[in-house]
């Protein structure tokens, strides 16, 4: 989970960099201001999506084991983490902003915040499909592995 977390402060400071309202995207030169909170949202939702699907491919990559207990165990360790990350990740653009608390006023695309939770749960919901879509991937080889060998086998009597 310590990966996830570092990669949680650089997704931050993307967000801060990037969303209206954080250092470089203001009100003026970047989007409207009534349609500044949807972006903000927008741009922590893919860096949470992407950082999720990454997370993933490289807990994918990095299993050298059929699935067992100990596998459910790391994957939810993962799911969690993600939640975590994303949690630090929206505190690290905050901070960076200058605020940990949001704006007295709505008038101006002022200050860096998130107001959906659904960017948040992006970041284990795409680790979770990639996670899900190579436990697929390795039931139906195994199904079809054993459907050759059973195929294979009635051959050889006959």
């Amino acid at each position: 989970m310590l990966p996830q977390f570092a990669a949680a402060a650089g997704i931050g400071i993307v967000w801060w960099l990037l969303a209206p309202g954080g250092r470089v995207g203001t009100s003026e030169d970047y989007i409207a201001v009534a349609e500044a909170p949807a972006a903000t949202d927008a741009w922590f939702a893919v860096l949470c999506a992407g950082a999720g699907a990454v997370t993933a491919m490289v807990w994918v990559a990095t299993r050298h084991d059929p699935p067992d207990r100990r596998s459910v165990v790391a994957l939810v360790s993962v799911l969690l983490g993600g939640l975590l990350a994303a949690s630090l990740a929206v505190f690290v653009g905050a901070v960076l902003d200058g605020s940990t608390s949001p704006p007295a006023t709505d008038a101006g695309v002022d200050r860096i915040r998130l107001d959906s939770v659904a960017g948040a749960v992006l970041w284990p919901l795409a680790a979770a499909v990639v996670v899900l879509a190579d436990t697929g991937r390795d039931l139906l080889a195994g199904a079809l592995a054993a459907q050759y060998r059973h195929i294979r086998a009635r051959r050889t009597r006959t």
